[in-house]
């Protein structure tokens, strides 16, 4: 079984309830296009601008 990429982008939407197309819109880009960069272990600096984000909805939520 292969090793799921991101995981901690991954786990972080899991245990916020964000969805990824949450984090898609406030990328500006599609969920496709979203769902299909995580196929990939992205570059630190891009993990860190998601993981923002998914604190900024999380904020906006409360």
């Amino acid at each position: 079984m292969k090793e799921k990429r991101n995981l901690d982008i991954r786990n972080k939407l899991k245990e916020t309830e964000i969805y990824l197309w949450e984090v898609a819109d406030k990328l500006g880009i599609s969920e496709t296009h979203f769902v299909r960069k995580m196929r990939y272990e992205l570059p630190e600096e891009e993990k860190e601008k998601i993981l923002s984000i998914i604190d900024e909805i999380v904020r906006e939520r409360r």
